[in-house]
């Protein structure tokens, strides 16, 4: 329905109304195919060179503790990495900015922070329950680059008034869902029980615009690793 080619974002007709809907009902909208097929082979292989680094996930629980914690640990592509820096000028575009404002209702978006990380089945790598209220982050985007199949690996989004989470699966390599990041909705990932699952994770943010941000990117990555306030 919506598409990132290597020139432009181009959207089918009544794709933003049926996406609004869905993201509505159930804090996620799906992006089937978001990556256009050029696109995706020449990031899968920018990724199967890529080195991952173990990272774990910090945050502060503010109705638990004050002090930062350990919620995840996964694997994580350095600030060099190329395939995740053409990630992030292939989605940092301002007509992608517009429809993700028209499906999510969010405020006017400035620019897109993205990481590539994997999970692999081995004990200990995964993300507890959390949210990403910070740094100005108002919609999440999670893409699928990984290169086979793997089991496990659950993304799980609940919300108020939400008993049972709503959850997305290994979806094909390209495709893309947006979730809710807001007040009382948080998300985890699930133990990957084979295989190793790959993914474009980040988020649309409102402040700074996209020519700030990219100059702060290039010059420090200290920022992306601070600890969250997670409820």
């Amino acid at each position: 329905m919506i598409e990132i080619t290597q020139t432009g974002v181009v959207a089918q007709p009544g794709a933003v109304e049926r996406l609004r809907e869905q993201f509505s009902a159930t804090g996620c909208a799906a992006l089937p195919g978001l990556l256009a097929r050029p696109v995706l082979a020449h990031l899968m292989k920018l990724v199967e060179t890529s080195d991952f680094e173990l990272k774990e996930e910090v945050g502060v629980f503010p109705r638990v503790t004050s002090e930062a914690r350990v919620f995840g640990r996964t694997l994580f592509a350095p600030h060099y990495d190329p395939a995740r820096f053409s990630l992030l000028f292939l989605i940092n575009k301002t007509p992608l900015f517009r429809l993700v404002e028209s499906i999510t209702g969010c405020p006017p978006l400035g620019n897109f922070l993205g990481r590539l990380h994997q999970t692999r089945a081995v004990p200990d790598q995964h993300i507890d329950w959390h949210n990403d209220l910070s740094d100005n982050r108002v919609v999440g985007l999670n893409i699928n680059l990984s290169a086979h199949d793997y089991s496990g690996g659950l993304f799980q989004l609940r919300g108020p008034g939400f008993p049972v989470p709503a959850e997305v699966g290994r979806i094909p390599a390209g495709d893309a869902f947006l979730f809710r990041i807001e007040e009382g909705w948080n998300h985890r990932l699930t133990p990957v029980e084979s295989g190793v699952r790959t993914v474009c994770v980040g988020w649309f943010r409102t402040d700074p615009d996209r020519e700030t941000f990219f100059r702060r990117w290039l010059f420090s990555d200290a920022a992306q690793y601070r600890p969250l306030e997670v409820q």
